[in-house]
């Protein structure tokens, strides 16, 4: 019955005998009313089984033993996949001759649809590969192509190279030759020119200048985050305004952190308090009430101690029945339970209140206080102060963009952590610039730089 396998067994005259509930979940049929039933009423009547119903009666009649088969069935609309192994039942006392057959089937529909999805998986996969295989050999034969263009192309620069070179040395020579004195020594020096002195040509370093567009910007920026989660209360500020160190900037709202440190402090208190009982533990109520039971117990265990030796001693004289006897070693052996049980209860209260206990005590304490001065710490900052002297600007604003700058009206949320604006220190000024891809591999470090601009000389 505990199996997840559905169990049919039938017998030689196609009875079932038995069904468990497996086998009832997963044909959706009711128990009650298949076992003890024939074969032929309970399943073969079912639409949908034909497979499953064929794979049990191929049993019944054929020789094989252990024989495993995989059969599809339709029920209640659904297809639905089993992995069915059937054998003979052997007779239980000696063992020759068959008793009938057992059926033990599994669900295979979800490792049917996994295998299926798996299948096409690798199939599209495949198909991908393929794709990819075509792509990269059409890259290689685009690549072999260029690779070839560019070698023609490099050949025809060299070509054309070497002809503008041949082509100026001729118009220089033909030009050298036309304005040279008949009668001038080639090898001689050169003559001042009848119309001024002589120019001499010297190497020097060639220059190259880069002008890339830029703005001015404050020596530094700060920013200035949010430290709690909240709403604004009051802004104190406007863009582009100078602020002093220290000057407020905005007022937040604090009510729901008012409200968490209002609840840190009921568990400050608390956990003062609790700390408070386990270090006077020795003097609580709790542990006076279970001394007082104990010490009222002793006392009853002595009286009942007493009576039990006089009834003894009675009943030596003849006085008193056994059975009196009896009764008063009874409640004797009643009142001993009794002292043991208060004596373990104290044991248990004075464990309250342990080097165990004081110490957990001790941490949450320490954890309440700890929460609670965060929060306060919190509720100090809730006036946002500019942390250095400069310019208010908007959060990540450029120099002379144009930009919305962000509002600050009563009641905008913002969030711990949040960055809402940014103050720039202008004892200073930085110039920042772009250069493009091209430009940049030209830049190194320690070159000189010349800065120009609309506003200053």
């Amino acid at each position: 019955d505990n199996m997840s396998d559905g169990v049919l067994t039938v017998d030689l005259e196609g009875r079932i005998l038995t069904f468990n509930p497996a086998a009832a979940q997963l044909l959706e049929l009711d128990r009650d009313e298949v076992l003890g039933r024939p074969l032929a009423e309970a399943l073969l009547s079912q639409e949908g089984l034909d497979a499953f119903n064929q794979a049990i009666l191929d049993a019944v009649y054929g020789t094989e033993v252990g024989r495993r088969s995989e059969v599809e069935a339709q029920i209640k609309g659904a297809r639905r996949s089993f992995a069915l192994t059937t054998s003979y039942l052997r007779a239980a006392d000696n063992g020759d001759g068959n008793f009938g057959v057992i059926a033990v089937f599994a669900d295979l529909t979800e490792v049917e649809a996994l295998r299926a999805s798996e299948q096409r998986l690798s199939q599209a996969l495949e198909a991908q590969h393929r794709e990819l295989q075509g792509a990269y050999r059409d890259l290689e034969e685009s690549n072999q192509a260029l690779a070839s263009a560019l070698r023609q192309a490099q050949k025809a620069r060299l070509a054309a190279t070497a002809f503008v070179i041949v082509l100026f040395l001729a118009v220089g020579l033909n030009a050298w030759h036309s304005d040279a004195p008949a009668a001038a020594d080639p090898l001689g020096p050169l003559a001042p020119a009848a119309d001024g002195p002589a120019l001499v040509v010297a190497p020097q370093r060639l220059r190259a200048t880069l002008v890339l567009p830029g703005h001015l910007a404050p020596r530094r920026k700060v920013h200035v985050a949010s430290p709690v989660t909240g709403k604004v209360a009051e802004a104190h500020f406007q863009y582009g305004q100078s602020v002093a160190q220290g000057q407020r900037l905005l007022e937040l709202d604090t009510s729901e952190v008012e409200g968490r440190r209002r609840e840190a402090q009921a568990a400050y208190i608390k956990a003062q308090q609790q700390f408070k009982e386990l270090e006077d533990w020795d003097s609580n109520l709790e542990v006076d009430r279970a001394r007082q039971a104990l010490s009222k117990a002793a006392l009853a265990l002595e009286i009942q101690k007493n009576e039990l030796a006089q009834t003894a001693f009675l009943l030596e004289q003849g006085v008193v029945s056994a059975s009196q006897h009896e009764a008063a070693e009874r409640q004797y052996h009643s009142q001993q339970l009794d002292y043991e049980s208060l004596k373990r209860s104290l044991e248990v209260v004075l464990a309250k209140g342990g080097e165990d206990a004081r110490r957990v005590a001790q941490l949450e304490l320490d954890n309440a206080r700890i929460r609670l001065q965060s929060l306060e710490e919190t509720l100090r900052q809730a006036t946002i102060k500019a942390p250095i002297a400069g310019v208010v600007l908007q959060q990540g604003q450029r120099t002379g963009a144009s930009r919305n700058p962000r509002s600050f009206a009563k009641g905008e949320p913002v969030t711990q952590g949040e960055s809402l604006l940014t103050i720039g220190d202008v004892d200073g000024l930085s110039v920042v610039g772009w250069a493009d891809e091209v430009d940049i591999a030209k830049i190194r470090l320690g070159q000189r730089v010349s800065i120009r601009g609309d506003a200053f000389p």
